[in-house]
């Protein structure tokens, strides 16, 4: 196969193969917060967490809305993040991590947020 994924010289013809989507390019049905996610956000500041939850509002309309910052994050060897995960910014000090599950009862997609903080933290934890 040549790079780009195309077979042949061809020209989007029928020798082309169509680029693999984006996984989580759309809509998701729904977000569900991790144990361990509602811990950290708990501990956070009162303003902080009004962020958290004007983000998840935004992201419910478009999850891809340029305020969000939504990000891919990549396989570090020091990360802890789940393999597929991305995350947005909550405020300019603070970011939160999800990926998306498809509900096995519905075939929906959720988001599953596990873990939000500072961008201190979260590059540690990211493995930056």
């Amino acid at each position: 196969m040549a790079p780009g994924g195309k077979k042949g010289k061809g020209k989007g013809g029928p020798d082309e193969v169509p680029p693999a989507p984006l996984p989580f390019k759309g809509h998701v049905a729904r977000s569900r917060m991790s144990r361990d996610y509602r811990k950290r956000f708990e501990k956070l500041p009162e303003k902080t967490q009004e962020l958290a939850n004007a983000l998840f509002e935004r992201f419910a309309v478009d999850p891809f809305d340029p305020v969000l910052g939504n990000e891919e994050l990549y396989p570090t060897k020091r990360g802890s993040h789940v393999p597929g995960s991305r995350s947005t910014a909550v405020s300019h000090k603070h970011r939160a991590i999800y990926f998306v599950d498809v509900d096995e009862d519905d075939g929906a997609k959720v988001a599953v947020w596990y873990w939000i903080g500072s961008h201190e933290d979260y590059n540690n934890f990211i493995g930056k």
